[in-house]
């Protein structure tokens, strides 16, 4: 790992982003492992209030992130398959109302605007998040289920085609070269990325 290919991550604000919250969860355990081993009350306080610190940090990164999720809603209302479609739009609309009463939150946290219930649009702002998160979840278990029965499909095909001698033979020396050439590809994509 060179220099360079560190300063290329921190350029970018998904990096910066990602480094604080390990910082910001590296502060949480360090606060309560020095709570549980008895070390002084300004030490788990200074180590407490970082990571409050670093959670309104990362916020500031994120701002205007709930256009990003807009964008993903509607573009998810072209999606042809109707459980894919309906599951997206509202995985992009509870993750676009979750970063709205985020920043709702931070400008709370920050003195800038100040809202009487801000608990209550905390809780507003988990739901949405757990909605998103349930949608996700259906999802991929809805993309599973499909991929399971096309597999069922194309096992009765091969074994039918294998019973009538018509399918070409694939010995393990052809599927090791295929996977190492998508392998190659996937690797040089990503070097690509982070070195260029």
């Amino acid at each position: 790992m060179s220099v360079d290919a560190v300063n290329r991550y921190l350029q970018t604000t998904v990096g910066r982003e990602k480094l604080l919250r390990f910082v910001q969860y590296f502060s949480r355990f360090y606060a309560f492992y020095l709570l549980r081993t008895g070390a002084p009350k300004e030490a788990i306080q200074r180590w407490g209030d970082l990571k409050g610190h670093i959670g309104n940090g990362r916020k500031f990164f994120r701002l205007l992130k709930q256009l990003e999720f807009a964008q993903a809603g509607y573009k998810a209302l072209s999606v042809q398959d109707e459980v894919l479609k309906v599951t997206a739009v509202l995985k992009q609309a509870g993750m676009f109302f979750y970063y709205c009463t985020e920043a709702v939150v931070l400008a709370n946290a920050v003195n800038f605007y100040k809202v009487a219930k801000i608990k209550d649009i905390q809780q507003i702002g988990f739901k949405c998040w757990l909605t998103a998160l349930t949608m996700s979840v259906i999802s991929t278990l809805y993309k599973f289920r499909n991929l399971s029965i096309r597999a069922e499909q194309l096992e009765k095909t091969f074994k039918s085609e294998k019973s009538s001698e018509q399918l070409v033979s694939f010995d393990e020396g052809i599927v090791g070269l295929a996977g190492m050439t998508t392998s190659w590809l996937a690797m040089t994509s990503q070097w690509k990325k982070v070195a260029a």
